[in-house]
């Protein structure tokens, strides 16, 4: 049963609605048409600051690894192969992986990593000169087993718009190499699987890649993907951005699954695979002549096959392409950089 106050609000706010159509009606339509595509602005943007940038947490995951042994891959250092990296870059100029590029490239090994369970070689490339020049910072990553190519969420946490520096997230982590990774957190389309645990799969237009825990990576288009497929051969990770940029036999693609503004010369971020145990991760700067110009999206996978790789996929690039070795950035980030919401790493 309402009170005499409530009534008496009830009666004096509808008292005011009749008062306030009353006035609008009275309004030329010109006046109408401003305020409601006024009102219909407010909402629309109140809307895009819950959805696209007030950070919010969503619910955890679901682990989808089993119990079955997981594969392990020998490491460089435990072998004689003498096309593998070494203490030097001499071995990268004289193998096959170069010698059948166009591009002449000044070549420099920057900072070598090895623990039990992975090694990292990350080498410093430049191609051309002047307005063309292009450089580029490529680490061949080798793991034991896939386990040790590890992904992470800024801050620790699943969900939309959270971010952080890369160095922080590095930092976090324990990482001694990180890359910058997709576009998982800006927007709820595609796949998102990180370490073993499968957070959502939602329709998405985008080019998808998969790491698997035998060490395999493939990249899928929408109409290929099958999520229980992937989950039941054990994916380890698994990004939505795109496009793929090789066929699975080390060919670059005759077309890509992107837009055309992501066809076009910017900086980039992109993990490569060669074989289970051997990775490339790779960034390319760009926006500043005369010191790397970025590339475009066939370029890009034409620096993929040089790399050696025969599996390749597009990661976040522009301002977010970033990559960190030891707590500090190693590359040039486009306009300074930005936060992001996830990286691709190896533990030190």
């Amino acid at each position: 049963m309402k009170s005499g106050i409530e009534e008496e609000y009830e009666q004096s706010t509808q008292k005011n609605l009749h008062i306030t159509e009353e006035k609008r009606k009275r309004l030329p339509i010109w006046q109408i048409l401003i305020i409601d595509v006024l009102v219909a602005g407010l909402l629309i943007n109140v809307f895009a600051f819950f959805h696209h940038v007030l950070p919010r947490t969503l619910d955890g995951g679901v682990n989808i690894i089993g119990k079955d042994p997981i594969p392990t891959f020998e490491l460089p250092s435990n072998t004689a192969h003498p096309s593998r990296p070494v203490s030097t870059p001499e071995p990268y100029e004289g193998s096959k992986r170069y010698s059948e590029s166009p591009h002449k490239r000044q070549v420099d090994l920057v900072e070598t990593y090895k623990n039990e369970t992975s090694e990292v070689y990350l080498r410093k490339v430049v191609i051309g000169n002047g307005k063309d020049r292009i450089t580029y910072y490529v680490a061949d990553v080798f793991v034991s087993t896939a386990m040790s190519l590890k992904t992470a969420f800024a801050r620790g946490k699943y969900g939309m718009n959270i971010k952080d520096d890369i160095v922080d997230i590095a930092y976090d982590n324990d990482a001694v190499l990180a890359l910058s990774g997709d576009y998982y957190t800006n927007n709820d389309i595609g796949v998102v699987i990180r370490n073993g645990v499968y957070y959502r799969s939602e329709h998405t237009e985008n080019d998808i890649c998969v790491l698997y825990l035998d060490g395999t990576m493939k990249t899928y288009s929408p109409d290929e993907f099958d999520i229980d497929e992937v989950l039941e051969r054990n994916a380890w990770q698994a990004w939505t951005f795109g496009p793929s940029l090789l066929d699975g036999k080390g060919n670059v693609l005759k077309t890509f699954n992107c837009s055309s503004y992501i066809k076009q010369t910017h900086p980039r971020a992109a993990i490569g695979y060669v074989r289970p145990g051997h990775y490339v991760l790779l960034v390319v700067d760009g926006r500043e002549e005369g010191y790397s110009k970025g590339v475009d999206i066939r370029e890009l996978a034409q620096i993929m096959v040089d790399e050696g790789c025969i599996v390749a996929y597009n990661l976040d690039g522009g301002k977010t392409a970033c990559m960190s070795y030891d707590g500090e950035l190693v590359n040039k980030p486009a306009g300074g950089g930005r936060e992001i919401g996830d990286i691709i790493y190896i533990a030190g």
